[in-house]
């Protein structure tokens, strides 16, 4: 991860299982990392972490499926990395990414698509190895370019109309 310039945490059903999402919660915030998260991930994390990028795949928001296909490093915490997230093409999912893929169910590694490491494990034991460790990223840039993706392509109706967000205008239809 200290290599990463561009690191997210895709969290799946497996974080809840564990009840790893207070000590998940503490890691993150002490390093800013981004998360995405798949369906079965929504309630993983708390929709007031700042770096929520929100739900990722085929169902997901524009800004989260960026910030997934931009990065450099995905940790999959829990997530079976199935077909409605990666896509059917898996050659251009997450192309200059690392995928470091955690999961208790050893038949879920690596099954789906190609991960740079498996690690067997179930999330709240991962967490609780991997807190203490000293991570050296920076997440300053990465932070902000992600901040500009959710900015842009904010599912959100708003006010501001000269945003390229996807905003819906009034329709007349005429019989």
């Amino acid at each position: 991860m200290n290599d990463s310039k561009r690191a997210v945490v895709l969290l799946g059903g497996g974080v809840r299982l564990s009840n790893a999402q207070e000590e998940l919660l503490s890691w993150l915030k002490v390093y800013n990392i981004p998360v995405v998260y798949s369906l079965m991930g929504k309630d993983a994390i708390s929709e007031d972490y700042e770096y929520n990028m929100g739900l990722i795949g085929s169902y997901g928001n524009r800004y989260g499926n960026l910030t997934l296909a931009n990065s450099d490093l995905i940790l999959v915490l829990g997530s079976r990395l199935d077909t409605r997230q990666t896509g059917t093409n898996l050659e251009t999912f997450a192309r200059e990414a690392k995928i470091i893929q955690v999961d208790i169910d050893k038949d879920e590694l690596g099954s789906k698509i190609k991960v740079d490491i498996e690690i067997n494990s179930d999330i709240l034991s991962f967490i609780n190895e991997i807190k203490d460790e000293e991570l050296n990223i920076n997440t300053k840039e990465w932070l902000e370019t992600i901040s500009m993706y959710k900015n842009e392509f904010s599912s959100i109706v708003g006010i501001d109309k000269s945003s390229k967000s996807n905003y819906f205008k009034n329709i007349r239809i005429s019989k």
